[in-house]
């Protein structure tokens, strides 16, 4: 979310990059040095290569790559320029020669999808042959006569496709071969390929022609609704039209899986698995609420931003809030469903409080308390925002923000006393943000801004599941060595086949822990672990292995578990 948002490409700009193209769809050879600095991107021919070219303002003996990229490019980058290899200097990688220097460094990569850890990758693929490719792999900065450069990275992009194949990048269709121009910024996902793209004033889509039939169509109805409805309620014009590239793995998976990520104008978004064969609304849901929540932060998180992380409940709860009031404005949910998101978030919030800030939650490793407890204190935002909704609370505080284009807690609470929220109602905001948060805070905000809750002894699976999943994790954090992990599956937690953790047996299914099962009793698990973890008494788990055998094992707890809070269900007015 951090990123800058990128600036359209400066007119004379083009022309010089434009002029440079003019020999057509193959390599053009520079013989001056280049106006400005820039890195040719271009199909092989008849192959399923791509070629990169830096072409430098003067020789370099050096290219030092600005992403670390999780280190893959010396695995797949096949350096042509004589002279040169690709190394490891420090923690970047570097193009490099101990010979003469070069105004032009080339290289050649396939197409390469595999997935790079904390990083994006570098291609996408769509089931028609087209693909994305993300340019911020490629941004490095030239070290000459010894003199490393930090601002002097290129970002200037021409790209030669196959012939006739159009080219999707900020926010617009182009002919290749074309050219652009950044400011800032670390890249972006740039499409080549044959898929016609739905666009709209408001934002332009590509879908995979591979698609299921019943999602296509629910995407190509709900998008263009959900960017229309944004830029009229925030009331500000993006800077570039957004794009939304939505490619489709079918893969071996037999259930619903999706992800993706967002840049400056850009949400990448990719459905995995063969169960999106048969419409699932549940799954459907998920993803538009993941697609909702990430289209909020083109506005709150690069029209405007906030710049550190420890108030990012701000930024981060607000875009899980207007999510959930867009798909209800969209149909996509009613009121009920909306009222169990909520309720949810409370929970959540309520079950990872533990007497610290709301803003300490990075720190602690808590992340998810800005999500959950963000969201509860944009319910309460909306309650206290004097008869405003949270599109226009938000709508004030990026209007108040667009000068700096950066916004602090200060302006979001500045905003909601313009709003007539009482010095004390802040004041209670504050204090669970800024001095320690308990359980029972979070609901006495809410009931301070007039939302009535209720406590319930039997509560949702979701939330029992989410209870059951904490509590294993801290005990594969006691027993395990190395990595550990599961998946939740329709007979249980299904534990990581490669697990080192003494008696817990890696590729089993756990299905009770301590007799609970945990599908649907997974809150009871979360009290057994109170109950016992700290003490001699050990926590019994049923396995289910793959041959169908059920053992139990029995397992210390030596961590102290917190009592969980009580269950509360937000209580419609």
């Amino acid at each position: 979310m951090g990123m800058s948002s990128n600036r359209p490409f400066r007119a004379a700009v083009l022309l010089v990059l434009v002029l440079l193209l003019a020999g057509g769809c193959a390599s053009v050879p520079v013989a001056e040095p280049p106006a400005r600095p820039f890195i040719t991107l271009e199909s092989e021919a008849g192959s399923p290569y791509w070629r990169a070219t830096w072409h430098l303002a003067e020789p370099a003996t050096e290219l030092v790559f600005e992403r670390r990229a999780a280190e893959f490019r010396r695995g797949v980058f096949e350096v042509l320029t004589p002279g040169f290899t690709l190394e490891k200097r420090g923690d970047r990688e570097v193009l490099r020669t101990s010979g003469a220097p070069s105004r032009t460094i080339t290289v050649r990569f396939p197409v390469y999808t595999r997935w790079l850890e904390k990083e994006y990758e570098f291609f996408r693929t769509f089931s028609d042959g087209s693909v994305s490719i993300y340019t911020g792999h490629l941004l490095a900065r030239p070290v000459t006569d010894g003199d490393d450069c930090g601002e002097c990275v290129i970002r200037a992009y021409r790209l030669v496709g196959p012939p006739g194949v159009p080219v999707v990048v900020d926010g617009r269709v182009h002919a290749s071969p074309m050219a652009w121009f950044y400011d800032e910024g670390q890249g972006t996902y740039v499409y080549i390929g044959a898929i016609e793209p739905v666009e709209t004033p408001e934002m332009i889509l590509v879908v995979d022609p591979a698609l299921p039939d019943w999602l296509e169509d629910e995407t190509k109805r709900a998008l263009p609704r959900l960017f229309s409805l944004y830029s009229e309620r925030f009331g500000v014009v993006l800077p570039v039209r957004p794009t939304v590239l939505f490619n489709y793995v079918e893969g071996e998976s037999s259930g619903h899986s999706s992800g993706g990520g967002v840049l400056p104008g850009m949400i990448q978004l990719t459905a995995e698995g063969r169960a999106w064969g048969e419409r699932s609304d549940d799954a459907m849901r998920h993803l538009f609420h993941f697609l909702a929540h990430e289209a909020v932060h083109l506005w709150n998180g690069q029209v405007v931003n906030y710049p550190d992380s420890e108030d990012s409940w701000m930024h981060e709860g607000s875009a899980d809030a207007l999510a959930e009031r867009t798909l209800l404005e969209l149909g996509l949910i009613d009121e009920a469903r909306f009222l169990e998101y909520q309720s949810a978030a409370l929970n959540e919030c309520r079950r990872g409080l533990a007497g610290f800030p709301l803003r300490e939650a990075g720190e602690r490793e808590a992340f998810d308390l800005y999500y959950s407890c963000g969201n509860a204190l944009a319910l309460a935002t909306e309650r206290l925002s004097g008869g405003d909704d949270l599109f226009g609370f938000w709508r004030r505080l990026i209007g108040r923000a667009l000068e700096s284009r950066t916004y602090g807690a200060d302006d979001y609470f500045a905003v909601l006393e313009s709003l007539g929220a009482g010095v004390a109602d802040i004041g209670a905001m504050r204090a669970f943000v800024e001095s320690g948060a308990r359980p029972g805070d979070i609901v006495d905000l809410l009931s301070r801004a007039g939302v009535a809750v209720a406590e319930v002894d039997d509560p949702p699976q979701a939330y029992g599941q989410s209870v059951a999943r904490a509590a294993l994790f801290a005990l594969m954090a006691e027993h395990c060595r190395g990595s550990y992990g599961f998946n939740m599956s329709p007979k249980g937690m299904k534990l990581a086949a490669t697990l080192d953790c003494g008696t817990i047996p890696g590729g089993t299914t756990v299905t009770h822990i301590g007799g609970r099962d945990v599908l649907r009793e997974g809150h009871r698990v979360g009290d057994l672990f109170h109950e016992r973890c700290g003490t001699d008494r050990p926590i019994r788990l049923t396995i289910l292995r793959e041959s169908g055998e059920v053992d139990e094992v029995e397992i210390a707890c030596a961590t102290k578990s917190p009592a969980r809070p009580p269950y509360v269900r937000i209580v419609e007015q």
